[in-house]
């Protein structure tokens, strides 16, 4: 049986050809497929293979259509990923289906860190972590993180990195900070300057890479700016870019790093690479539009293409129109 089991697949694969690598990217599409040839789906077990390999080339013909569009410069879909945390009311953090109720406090965000662990920031300076059973594992209360609402949340051996991103009605300045996950020490502090708006960062192997922009105080002008944490939380170098009004997001591939930002006198997108030392490699336009507000994240697939997911709204969890973008195959 599972010879035969194995030969279909075989036959599907070879029926697929390259359109297999996209269905392995669309998991529920894949998971169809697998039914199918199985008989556990809506096709019965006694149907013909015959029949079976012709839903699955349809489904192919299908795949390649929609592969056509990912390859494009961009297009819009209509839901993905980012986030399964809410913070939808004072003194409750929603994780899945499961809530923590808060004696105290005002929970002001909460970030999915791993599959297992919860990170969430209260108002009164403490910084509280949750597992994915909604059991509490730690918190800090450091005087360091009152007023802090930190918008971007990274996990890497064994540490969290937390950005926070200041506004000009805040009295509080950005902020980067790395936590370690076993007890919530904090390992370093960076605390930037009140006129710096930090938007993103990436995490090389040595060092923290900051992106955002600064204003001109007597023209009001923004200049987007990037900048360098060292393994210790030290700063080490800004640069700024005259063409860009603001970087908005942050990848490092290996030692380079990827940025977008937002031209200066429009809001045109472009694509930006800088080597670790903050030098410009390569700059240009993207066929998108990003508006002041727009949220921007930067990933990278398991079929390796590294994709922007643009966000118009100002609002992520809210708006169902993203732009789609493949940076690189």
């Amino acid at each position: 049986m599972n010879d035969h089991y194995n030969s279909d697949v075989a036959r599907v694969r070879n029926a697929l050809g390259n359109c297999y690598s996209q269905i392995e990217d669309r998991p529920s599409l894949r998971n169809r497929i697998m039914c199918e040839i199985k008989g556990e789906g809506s096709v019965k077990k006694k149907l013909s293979i015959g029949l079976v390999l012709a839903i699955v080339t349809l489904l192919a013909m299908m795949t390649v259509a929609i592969a056509g569009i990912i390859t494009a410069k961009s297009y819009q879909i209509t839901t993905y990923d980012q986030v399964t945390v809410y913070d939808l009311v004072p003194q409750q953090l929603y994780i899945g289906n499961g809530v923590v109720h808060l004696e105290s406090g005002y929970l002001r965000g909460g970030y999915e860190v791993d599959e297992d662990c919860i990170s969430a920031m209260e108002k009164n300076s403490t910084l509280a972590f949750f597992n994915a059973s909604l059991e509490p594992q730690w918190e800090i209360t450091d005087s360091r993180l009152i007023g802090c609402l930190f918008t971007q949340v990274k996990e890497a051996n064994g540490f969290i990195y937390l950005g926070k991103e200041a506004t000009a009605s805040e009295e509080w300045s950005p902020a980067l900070m790395k936590v370690s996950i076993i007890d919530g020490q904090i390992a370093w502090f960076y605390q930037g300057e009140r006129d710096m708006v930090i938007t993103d960062f990436a995490l090389m192997d040595d060092c923290v890479i900051g992106v955002g922009y600064k204003a001109e105080v007597s023209t009001g002008r923004r200049l987007g700016c990037i900048f360098k944490i060292d393994a210790d939380g030290n700063y080490v170098w800004e640069k700024q870019a005259d063409n860009i009004s603001a970087f908005n997001a942050a990848y490092a591939q290996e030692d380079r790093l990827i940025a977008i930002g937002r031209e200066q006198d429009n809001n045109s997108a472009y694509l930006i690479l800088y080597d670790g030392q903050g030098n410009l490699i390569e700059s240009q336009p993207l066929d998108v539009d990003i508006p002041v507000g727009s949220s921007i994240r930067i990933q990278k697939t398991y079929s390796g293409k590294i994709i922007a997911f643009i966000n118009a709204s100002n609002n992520e969890l809210a708006s169902t129109d993203t732009n789609y973008i493949v940076l690189s195959e």
